[in-house]
């Protein structure tokens, strides 16, 4: 299964809408997710982003609410993870995601794991914990990755060691 189906499944499965090709829409929050497809030449990763950026629904919602998923047709090298990582930075526009061929939707998408609530989520402590070491699998980047004094740099190594 290829990751493009398997995130459409894992959108429509937390009850997005597909409100057009490759955009969908969160059923309580204003939350948005793009799916766009693009080499392994990430000079033009910015482009996909912008014409992505050009249509209605996407546009329309909050910056913070925009999530942007590269869907990279190559397998991940530390040199693509290296360009993802710096294209991941800017989140000015919405915040972006980049997926290769040789991941899963659960690795790309964790946080449809989490319920939308309107207003927020009121996900007691234990099950976010459970949650994050379910998904991360490593007790050290889990702690790191649950201590809002943790790097991003830092989580992010962690994560890029456990691989």
């Amino acid at each position: 299964m290829s990751v493009r189906h398997s995130l459409e499944q894992r959108l429509r499965g937390a009850q997005y809408r597909d409100c057009r090709e490759g955009v969908f829409e969160a059923p309580v929050s204003r939350r948005v997710v793009a799916l766009i497809e693009a080499t392994s030449h990430p000079a033009q990763w910015s482009g996909k982003l912008d014409d992505a950026l050009r249509h209605h629904s996407f546009r329309m919602a909050p910056n913070w609410a925009r999530y942007a998923v590269l869907l990279v047709s190559s397998r991940k090298t530390s040199d693509l993870a290296t360009a993802a990582a710096a294209f991941c930075r800017d989140v000015s526009k919405c915040r972006r995601l980049v997926a290769f061929v040789d991941q899963t939707a659960e690795a790309v998408l964790p946080f449809l794991g989490l319920s939308s609530v309107p207003g927020g989520g009121d996900t007691p402590v234990h099950d976010v914990e459970a949650i994050a070491h379910r998904i991360l699998g490593s007790p050290e980047l889990t702690s790191a990755f649950l201590d809002a004094h943790t790097p991003v740099a830092q989580v992010q190594k962690l994560a890029e060691d456990s691989e």
